[in-house]
């Protein structure tokens, strides 16, 4: 098809009531991405959370939400409650649905509970509201659904930044070395009487927390709402209490004081598998593994049709490339439906396809870290004939024996990767 026979046919069919209504249709099936590149990145760089098969043997109670080898840990200890004064400030509250507007409450904060390892900052915070901020609201604690601090910035006694909320940054002057990149998570985990509790779920990404061994809190609002659905994090919610809270909270010894254990290959049932790395943790065990020529005849390039490499040539300050115009979506929706393209990412779904699970020497088995946290990588070689892998898995300080088994499913076979404990 020529040129122009692409251009015309565009224009004829792909008016903004059909565009609309194809892909509203399409929408219900799948996500639909937005362009070509987004398409490289999502077939080539796949990383995230790798998902296995099989229930763990072994299961502890997975507190908050971080992950059965963070429950365990605090089963056994590696929690901190703080013995501190609630930090009470004088607030201002709004009801913004009613306009109604109180000032002169005391509402106090503390932190409950802590936990902190490289990976992972929980903290429990308790919120006690007046019979005034009740008032406000209409209703009592149990009828709160969200609550967040949307400016709340974390920094520990070197001056690292551990938390700060998003729209926070354009406040300070900071140094980047020294702010720790984090996501979250939140949830209230309890409502009653004049009492909020929130767990703030903060985690790292491929950095490590600090051996903090102080935190210093500060905020000055917290948002409230009776809707389950409002992000109070980022800064919405009916109600708004504004105030000052600046506490500090001891980080203990055995969290600033923890310590990494390494293990090193012992031996493989397979001579192309290697571990690369393996670090025992407090709260979960990070594996990276190396797994050769286990890929065959992967596809060379992605399928293409002719209308996308018509777009493709178009210049950047075409019409069809006008942000909005969304045209992408629309011819590159042709090709995702195709047999070939559904041929291709097979091929791929496959040669990512793999199984890991750890054994400790009593025969206790360790499954990955679900959690808030992005876990798990896989990544195929340039020649496109081997996979790395790496994950976090449930198997912490308290599980961890002499010798660890790394078992390995790959194309129909099993094979095992037996770690012994890195020596002084």
């Amino acid at each position: 098809m020529s040129r122009d026979n692409i251009l015309n046919n565009l224009k004829d069919n792909i008016s903004v009531s059909k565009f609309r209504k194809e892909k509203a249709r399409k929408d219900k099936i799948r996500n639909v991405l937005q362009s070509s590149l987004a398409v490289v990145l999502c077939m080539f760089s796949i990383t995230g959370i790798v998902f296995a098969k099989d229930i763990s043997v072994k299961v502890y109670e997975n507190f908050w939400g971080t992950g059965n080898g963070v429950g365990h840990a605090m089963e056994q200890g590696y929690i901190e409650k703080p013995e501190m004064e609630p930090e009470v400030s004088n607030t201002v509250m709004e009801n913004e649905e009613t306009g109604e507007k109180v000032e002169d409450l005391d509402t106090s904060v503390k932190v409950d509970e802590l936990v902190m390892d490289d990976f992972n900052l929980s903290i429990t915070f308790n919120v006690t509201l007046s019979d005034k901020a009740l008032e406000v609201i209409q209703g009592e604690a149990k009828d709160v659904w969200e609550m967040g601090f949307p400016d709340m910035v974390i920094k520990d006694e070197e001056d690292y930044v551990v938390f700060m909320a998003p729209q926070q940054y354009k406040n300070y002057d900071l140094d980047s070395e020294k702010v720790i990149n984090t996501g979250i998570n939140s949830f209230l985990e309890e409502r009653s009487g004049h009492t909020l509790k929130v767990v703030y779920n903060i985690y790292t990404g491929s950095a490590h927390f600090p051996k903090s061994k102080e935190l210093n809190v500060k905020f000055g609002k917290i948002n409230i709402s009776k809707d389950d659905t409002v992000d109070t994090m980022s800064g919405r919610g009916e109600i708004t209490l504004t105030g000052d809270w600046d506490f500090k909270v001891d980080v203990p010894e055995k969290m600033y004081n923890r310590q990494r254990i390494e293990y090193v290959q012992k031996s493989s049932t397979n001579k192309d598998y290697t571990a690369e790395s393996a670090i025992v943790y407090d709260t979960g065990m990070e594996v990276g593994l190396e797994l050769k020529n286990v890929i065959n005849d992967l596809p060379a390039e992605m399928p293409t049709t002719p209308e996308i490499e018509f777009y493709k040539s178009l210049p950047e300050d075409s019409e069809f490339k006008a942000e909005g115009s969304q045209i992408s979506s629309y011819i590159y929706s042709k090709l995702w439906y195709s047999e070939d393209y559904k041929a291709y990412t097979k091929a791929y779904d496959d040669a990512y396809e793999v199984e890991v699970y750890l054994l400790n020497s009593d025969g206790e088995k360790f499954e990955f870290t679900m959690g808030p946290r992005e876990n798990g990588h896989k990544d195929i070689s340039e020649d496109k004939k081997s996979l790395s892998y790496g994950a976090m898995y449930d198997l912490t300080k308290y599980d961890m024996t002499d010798e660890i088994t790394v078992v390995i499913n790959k194309n129909g076979r099993e094979d095992k990767i037996v770690l012994e404990r890195k020596g002084e």
